[in-house]
Formats: C-alpha cells, structure tokens, sequence
C-alpha cells in the first residue's frame, strides 16, 4: 500500500494579499462588478410613478347614483380629449348624514397635473363654506374672485391658492356648485369644465 501523497502547504504573506489585493487588475474588477450591480438594480426597479401611466378608474357606478338621490341637474364629463385619466370617485351624504350630496372625481390630465370635479348642494358661502374648502381661498364671496371666464356659455368666477398653486372654476347654479379644481392651468380646467354634460334630475327617466 504506497503512502499518501503528500500536500504542500504554502504560506502566502500579508504583503502578497495586499499587492494582489490591490493591484491595477483587481482595482478594474471590483468597479466591473459595481457597475454590473447597478445595471441589474436599474433593470429591476420599476418606472418612477412620474412617468407611469395613471391607473384609470371608472366612475359611471357613482354618476347615476348621485343623479339619481340628488334634487338637481348633475353633470357628469363626457368626451374628454385622450390624455385625461380618472384617478379617484367617491360620492358622500347620500345616506343623509353630513351637510349636503357631493361628488368628488379626480383626474390626472394630460400635462401630468392633478383636476377635480366636485358638486354639492351644501351651502357654498361663509367661513366653512363648500366654495371656500374647494378652493382653498381664505375669502370666497361671490364678489372676490379672481376673475371670470365663459366656458359654453356659463359664466364661471376664477380662484386662486398661490401658497398652494391650486386653480379653480366655480359655477354656481339653483340648488348645487360645481367647482373644477387643482393644480391644472385654467385652460385645462376650463377644458374639463367644457366636457360636463347636464343630466335630468332624478337620473335616467
């Protein structure tokens, strides 16, 4: 039975660690592989949400129910230019608690800003007003806007938060305001504004 072989056992130096360790090749190899673990994080992460696509939601279900509970003309959009993206819908009070029917419809548009549809029958004047919360504007009285606008023949009165950077149209009408706000330019709320289709009250007949 021959012997075993023998193994040879070297001593490497802490000097040899160090100058293989930090030699030019090694220097290349570990900037490689840095580079190669960025490359895969970036591939892997996904899209910042700037630049995603709004998940859209669909609000139909809420415009018939507030047409049908409310005592007035709703307008529900129709037919906005490619582009807009409903992003949330809620309708509050129709079970009769709070201080009046209100639909509140979100939109991202087409510039990346934020606009909203928001109808009510509460009372829009005074300090805890409808047109005062919508618009964030400290003073909201009927003689305090910003201005006026014609958008298909209605007159709308124009605000404006700076602190906030939020623009608003205000249409008051016989026993409802409909406010379309956001941090959207007028003429994008004037083109949401533009998109609302008057429907009979009570709903569909």
């Amino acid at each position: 039975m021959s012997a075993p072989a023998k193994t040879e056992t070297r001593v490497v130096s802490d000097g040899f660690l160090k100058r293989y360790l930090s030699g030019p090749g090694q220097f290349a190899i570990a900037i490689g592989a840095c580079f190669a673990f960025a490359l895969v994080a970036f591939l892997l992460t996904p899209g910042s949400p700037e630049n995603a696509v709004p998940k859209t939601v669909e609000y139909t279900y809420d415009a018939k129910g507030f047409a049908r509970a409310a005592p007035f003309a709703t307008f529900v959009p129709e037919e906005l230019p490619d582009g807009w993206h409903a992003t949330t819908s809620r309708v509050t009070g129709l079970d009769g608690k709070g201080d009046g029917r209100t639909w509140h419809l979100g939109f991202a548009t087409p510039a990346g800003a934020h606009a909203a549809l928001v109808q009510s029958d509460e009372s829009p004047d005074g300090p805890d007003g409808f047109v005062r919360r919508m618009t964030n504007v400290l003073q909201s009285a009927p003689g305090q806007a910003a201005g006026q606008r014609t958008v298909n023949g209605a007159e709308w009165s124009e605000y404006h938060q700076r602190d906030k950077k939020q623009n608003s149209l205000v249409l008051r009408l016989p026993g409802s305001t409909v406010v379309v706000t956001g941090t959207a330019s007028y003429d994008e709320l004037a083109v949401l504004a533009g998109s609302l289709k008057e429907q009979p009250v009570g709903g569909e007949k």
